[in-house]
């Protein structure tokens, strides 16, 4: 039966249409079917189960609940990035670099910007007006100013934050009274976003966009762009070096095939200050070229509409918004301003949908694409698979993606409709084909009749590689449609009057296969397991006592190598074939032959130091007892998040795992001096946090995951380089100097 409408239901959206509330209703109810048909399953298999083996197939899931979290933080983690105000410490202590003025106080004298110091204090404003001269003799004749205390105030306009606690009671009588002579300062933020938008006459460099058509002149500043862009930097400094550069305005021709100039103001905007809102920029970017105001962003990033008229809407809307991303998202890359990269991944994640999945991973899997967006993308396909597999969405999924959900331990399906989901995609991949192929008449007639017509070895040829990964001995209802539709196209063998192996879920028997972790039946198993305490609660207290005595005996097999670990034991964490092994032997391989360069011996150790932070955490400890984790994947996971906050390639694991191999001598797990690890007035306290938010984040949920790895690398920008070097690799030729 199904219930009647309330008032507020039927007014709640008037765009929604009877069909839709019918169907609306309907789906409801084929979840709560579905529910109660996994509560059946598990309750069909565990009826004959002891209490013992009830908690032993519980501590499995819970194990790899933990294990998941772990997975999550190493999907989350990005590099770090600076802080502008951090970059500008750097020019602070480096002032010579593009400096246009000299500063004179009491014979000492001190390089600097004009630009900058005219945006950020008045004084400077009316100083340089009066004298156009390059250097300046700075006297104050009613203050002691001494040239320390100047120092102070100018590494003060510069960053915007003073250390008070290098300031003795002089310095404060004197700085108060320059602060009068000064005036108040602005945030900086706002200063640095008035340089872009009024450059005045100060500027040393622009930027030409020029399409034969019209072109457009940008003023900016040399000393910003070396300093927040290495492809800029780069180009300077070849400039300098061929004696080109001098007090003139420098003319940067930019190829617009590469770099566009409707997201100049966003890149400028994202230099100088390190934070602009790209959704709100992207929206103006359709209107000006659509001539529309009707993008609504709620609709764009979220295309779920009631009708699908509309729905059809929203999804062209946010294809629009996705196709600008991207685009911005080359720019960033190719200019290697990582602030704006994260900023567009950001906004690409938060529209992922049943939707959208398709598109952003099919644009991940593309060699100029995210693969950090791929990561939450098959993130987000392996807890949504049900809702993606009843979907058109399935069939745009590629087959490295839908690999990656199979070989998932984490995947909410069961094995049924894992089968069910691989038969659909075959069928219209296999139809798609033949299509593009232009088959024969007789082919056309029978593709036309029906899908499941389809001959059995041309979908066992295009399916075989993904049935490897189905969990056969785990299948609890062998007699259902998905099943037998699998048995009779030759997918899988006549399982239907085999029984159901129960040693195959337990741990620690001959035949055992690692589940994967699915939520209804670990819920429901917790229900059994209250129920059972309930009736017999003696003999529950004393399979529990048991079960964490057993918890408390010491593991060792974290002294083991990974590479010598038992095969079999392997196996049983990935489930259904020893790929994990392969990938690693993989890795080894692409370090070893050259095809990705090693680390410099300072950032390896810097690594080490990070990695040993890591494991010295709690939730890694709870992770690594667990009796039913293999000790090497946990370490994997680690290893993956330091690689992955270096910016590094995932094959760089390897190097971890043994970096004598590789370099030859033994690596001292203390941190030698790497420039990574220096940062600005808040460097400790942000360290304090990073060290800190792993074992926090991961006993906090799931949920809470995303918002806090976000924030805290909100306020960084990334070091690719972790030796200080500016990346001095070859450009293609897009900027041109006259």
């Amino acid at each position: 039966q199904i219930k009647q409408p309330s008032h507020s239901d039927r007014i709640s959206d008037p765009s929604q249409s009877k069909f839709d509330v019918l169907k609306g209703r309907f789906l409801k109810l084929s979840k709560r079917h579905r529910s109660l048909q996994y509560a059946k399953s598990i309750r069909d298999l565990t009826k004959s189960w002891s209490t013992q083996q009830l908690l032993t197939l519980l501590d499995d899931y819970e194990s790899l609940l933990r294990l998941r979290e772990l997975e999550v933080n190493a999907n989350l983690a990005r590099p770090r990035i600076c802080s502008v105000p951090y970059d500008l410490d750097v020019l602070f202590s480096n002032r010579s670099e593009y400096s246009d003025v000299t500063l004179v106080v009491k014979g000492v004298t001190f390089q600097a910007h004009k630009a900058l110091l005219v945006a950020r204090c008045q004084y400077f404003k009316q100083l340089f007006i009066s004298q156009r001269s390059n250097k300046i003799v700075l006297q104050f004749p009613l203050i002691n100013l001494e040239p320390e205390i100047f120092r102070i105030l100018l590494r003060f306009i510069y960053t915007g934050k003073i250390n008070i606690m290098e300031l003795t009671s002089e310095h404060r009588e004197s700085i108060t009274s320059l602060q009068r002579k000064f005036g108040s300062l602005n945030n900086i933020e706002a200063d640095l976003r008035s340089m872009v938008h009024n450059p005045g006459s100060y500027y040393d460099c622009s930027l030409l966009f020029r399409d034969g058509v019209s072109e457009l002149n940008v003023p900016c500043h040399r000393f910003m762009l070396s300093l927040r862009c290495p492809f800029f930097c780069n180009h300077l400094r070849r400039k300098s070096l061929s004696n080109r550069t001098d007090n003139s305005v420098l003319t940067i021709h930019i190829d617009e095939s590469v770099f566009a100039r409707k997201y100049v103001y966003i890149v400028l905007c994202v230099l100088y200050t390190g934070y602009i809102d790209i959704r709100d920029q992207i929206y103006s970017i359709i209107e000006e070229q659509s001539g529309e105001s009707a993008v609504n962003p709620k609709a764009c990033l979220d295309p779920k509409a009631p009708s699908k008229s509309a729905k059809t809407n929203h999804v062209k809307n946010w294809l629009r918004i996705f196709e600008e991303t991207s685009s911005l998202y080359c720019v960033a890359e190719f200019l290697e301003i990582p602030s704006l990269s994260f900023a567009c991944e950001q906004l690409l994640v938060e529209s992922l949908s049943v939707e959208t999945v398709g598109w952003l991973l099919t644009w991940s899997w593309e060699p100029h694409g995210s693969r950090w967006v791929r990561r939450q993308a098959l993130q987000f396909l392996c807890d949504e698979f049900l809702s993606v597999a009843s979907s058109p969405t399935l069939f745009e999924l590629q087959r490295p993606s839908l690999m990656a959900a199979l070989k998932s331990d984490f995947t909410q399906a069961t094995e049924c409709e894992l089968i069910d989901a691989i038969i659909k995609w075959g069928e219209f991949t296999f139809t798609r084909k033949c299509v593009t192929k232009k088959e024969s008449k007789l082919s056309r007639l029978a593709r036309k009749n029906k899908r499941s017509d389809l001959h059995c070895s041309d979908l066992l040829t295009g399916v075989c590689d993904l049935v490897d990964f189905i969990r056969i001995d785990h299948i609890v209802n062998r007699n259902c449609n998905s099943v037998l539709n699998a048995i009779r196209r030759s997918l899988i063998s006549d399982i239907r009057r085999q029984p159901v192996n129960n040693l195959s879920w337990i741990r620690g028997q001959c035949c055992y296969l690692q589940p994967r972790l699915f939520i209804p039946y670990l819920e429901e198993l917790r229900g059994i397991l209250t129920e059972s305490a309930a009736s017999n609660r003696s003999s529950y207290h004393r399979c529990a006592s048991v079960q964490n005595m057993a918890c408390l005996l010491p593991d060792a097999l974290y002294m083991v190598d990974s590479g010598c670990s038992n095969p079999a034991a392997v196996s049983s964490v990935v489930g259904n074939g020893n790929h994990r092994s392969s990938s690693v032997r993989l890795r080894n391989d692409s370090v070893s032959q050259g095809l990705i360069p090693l680390p410099s011996l300072n950032t390896v150790t810097s690594m080490i130091h990070r990695e040993n932070e890591l494991r010295s955490s709690a939730m890694f400890h709870q992770v690594l007892n667990s009796s039913c984790v293999n000790p090497s994947r946990a370490v994997n996971y680690i290893r993956l998040i330091v690689v992955r906050e270096y910016g590094l390639m995932d094959e760089i694991t390897a190097v971890l795992d043994d970096p004598v191999r590789y370099y030859g001598i033994a690596i001292n797990n203390r941190c030698h001096g790497d420039r990574r690890t220096r940062c600005d007035n808040e460097s400790s306290s942000r360290r304090k946090t990073i060290e800190t938010s792993l074992p926090q984040i991961l006993t906090s949920g799931y949920n809470s995951l995303p918002n806090v790895f976000l924030q805290r690398r909100r306020s960084s920008r990334t070091h690719r380089h972790t030796d200080g070097e500016r990346d001095t690799k070859a450009v293609p030729d897009v900027a041109k100097t006259s």
